[in-house]
């Protein structure tokens, strides 16, 4: 809450997403090379918690993924693959929840969510179950390949919003 400001406005450039997208991807590349896979989610303490949930915070840049950041930074505390994405995705619940509230705080938005409850009800619906379907997709793919799989199309992205902004696309 702090820097949406600048997180919405400034932050918000193509340049940025694409410097976001490929420090992101050198994260994900480091954090395999140096993840031990030793520990589980059982062995998780306080500071490991506090390190993993202030990577959160990174993504508050554009082209940071929340869960490759939390994921890497798993990795990085020799958490195995699986279990630094079964935490992140703990993680976020709160920051869900948080921005849920925020937005119901917000008069306006909140005014224009509750004269259709039914579109909200079965928005909400799908947005959970498909949340969960991912999830576990991202788990079960995880237990078997490495956060380099994601490397490629991050670059490839970073490389179409170089092209758009070269060829004066709007973004």
């Amino acid at each position: 809450m702090l820097f949406e400001s600048a997180v919405s406005t400034t932050l918000r450039s193509p340049l940025w997403i694409v410097a976001g997208l490929i420090v992101g991807s050198i994260i994900f590349v480091l954090a395999e090379r140096a993840a031990q896979q030793r520990r589980t989610i059982a062995d998780l303490r306080l500071p490991d918690a506090l390190i993993m949930g202030a990577a959160q915070a990174i993504a508050l840049l554009p082209g940071i993924s929340r869960s490759g950041i939390t994921i890497s930074t798993g990795l990085f505390r020799d958490l195995r693959r699986e279990d630094a994405t079964r935490f992140s995705f703990l993680l976020a619940t709160p920051v869900i929840l948080g921005a849920g509230l925020k937005t119901l705080l917000d008069a306006r938005k909140a005014e224009a969510l509750f004269a259709q409850p039914d579109i909200v009800i079965a928005g909400f619906a799908v947005s959970f179950l498909s949340g969960l379907a991912a999830v576990a997709f991202l788990i079960r793919f995880l237990r078997g390949h490495s956060l380099n799989w994601f490397v490629g199309y991050r670059l490839v992205l970073a490389a179409l919003v170089l092209l758009a902004v070269a060829l004066g696309w709007p973004i």
